[in-house]
């Protein structure tokens, strides 16, 4: 009972005072912004290994935050060529599967956006 007491006053607490979201949405910014600094030119965004893994994580992190392949802003065009890299054909075994260590992530990652 104290702990759903305690979630009901700090979100009580964070909605009535501005500076909190304010706060909350400029780290949701820079997130976003560091993401996109971080997309290569094949369209890509990671840094070492696991590519189309990471690549499919950030385009479910953009996702998650309203952003979709056909916004027109740089947020859609980021995902537009995020897309195209996990779904070029050498990110495929000969059956058409995304062919990674962890291709499940790619999969969930395809099934919410292109279905």
């Amino acid at each position: 009972m104290r702990l759903l007491a305690s979630i009901i006053l700090a979100l009580f607490w964070v909605s009535n005072h501005s500076f909190a979201e304010s706060k909350v949405d400029k780290s949701i910014e820079k997130a976003v912004s560091f993401l996109l600094k971080q997309q290569k030119a094949d369209g890509g965004i990671y840094e070492h290994n696991y590519k189309t893994t990471m690549t499919s994580l950030a385009i479910m992190s953009l996702a998650s935050l309203g952003h979709m392949p056909d916004d027109d802003t740089k947020e859609g065009k980021a995902i537009r060529r995020a897309l195209d890299f996990v779904l070029q054909d050498k990110h495929q075994d000969p059956s058409g599967k995304l062919a990674n260590p962890t291709t499940g992530v790619c999969m969930v990652m395809a099934s919410s956006l292109l279905c």
